[in-house]
């Protein structure tokens, strides 16, 4: 097996699900969630895009930290990466990378409803959405280009979570 899983996907994508599901599954997981470290992305995703949207330009050092301090220990580990293996810094902790294949407008949908979920406006929901067409749709079709063809496992999101948890182990289980 493994020692760390990382799993990618847009936001609204299944990633926290999965992890989270896989956590329960593998014993003696930890799981780590990308929205739990302080990030640094670039100031101008637009112009980072143009530029040849190098991933490695987004910084987390706690989340290194704690990647690294968990594989030191040989703690198994279940971890979002929604920058998978394209950025070095943490991709060099993934050892299985699965990326969830959800549409995005599928992802976009779930990414709403937990907003509003969380008592979001109804007018910040739609600044949120200009920014979603602007800035975050391109990211993310740039995330499918450069991540999910380094996935050692690519799942349907409109899977059930079962599914998905299935697929994972089966994909580094000897047979």
């Amino acid at each position: 097996m493994p020692l760390s899983i990382g799993v990618s996907a847009a936001a609204g994508g299944g990633k926290s699900t999965l992890v989270r599901a896989l956590g329960e599954r593998i014993d003696g997981a930890v799981t780590v969630f990308f929205d739990d470290h302080p990030v640094t992305m670039p100031s101008n995703p637009l112009q980072w895009l143009s530029e040849g949207a190098d991933f490695n330009e987004w910084k987390s050092d706690s989340l290194e930290a704690e990647l690294a301090s968990l594989r030191e220990r040989r703690v198994p580990v279940v971890f979002e990466a929604p920058l998978g293996r394209a950025h070095t810094a943490t991709g060099r902790f993934i050892d299985f990378l699965v990326f969830i294949d959800t549409p995005l407008e599928v992802a976009l949908a779930r990414w709403v409803r937990r907003r509003l979920g969380e008592d979001t406006s109804i007018d910040e929901i739609t600044v949120l959405l200009d920014i979603y067409e602007t800035v975050l749709r391109p990211v993310y079709l740039e995330q499918r280009r450069q991540v999910m063809p380094e996935a050692d496992l690519v799942v349907d999101g409109l899977a059930e979570v079962k599914v998905w948890v299935d697929q994972v182990i089966r994909g580094f289980s000897p047979q």
